[in-house]
């Protein structure tokens, strides 16, 4: 992406209170989209937690931390998958849960039957890893 050196130019030259208006006047024209855009590029290139943003002024930075610990497990569950890949999601229950091919098909029958299981609570990454891994297998996955 190239960005006009001139507008960086003037909006450097501008007040706080210019910046931050024009920030705010432009984040406003913004649609849903274009919004989930602009967080996800600031939390990865400055850290900015939208959390922490969606806060507020008043709130103390140890709520933002609590906020953080709260989600720092989800529940994974497994509400469908696509017909044909049902061995592919036994493999991978078995992977994550170490379970046996019995008890790893007894889940994949039920949620074939069309009962949303749960696989339990993990960390936010292994969850997410998990999550990847059944969803490139085939399955409808959601995190709670």
């Amino acid at each position: 992406m190239s960005t006009d050196k001139n507008l960086i130019d003037q909006f450097k030259s501008m007040s706080l209170d210019d910046r931050c208006s024009f920030l705010s006047e432009a984040a406003g024209s913004l649609n849903q989209i274009e919004m989930k855009s602009l967080v996800d590029k600031l939390q990865e290139e400055w850290g900015v937690s939208a959390a922490v943003m969606s806060a507020g002024p008043a709130a103390a930075p140890v709520a933002a931390e609590e906020e953080v610990e709260e989600r720092a497990e989800y529940e994974l569950f497994v509400k469908s998958f696509e017909k044909g890949s049902k061995l592919s999601i036994i493999k991978q229950l078995r992977e994550i849960q170490e379970w046996g091919i019995q008890q790893a098909k007894a889940f994949a029958d039920a949620v074939e039957a069309g009962t949303a299981q749960s696989l339990g609570s993990f960390k936010t990454e292994d969850a997410k890893n998990h999550q990847s891994a059944l969803t490139k297998a085939g399955a409808v996955v959601e995190l709670k």
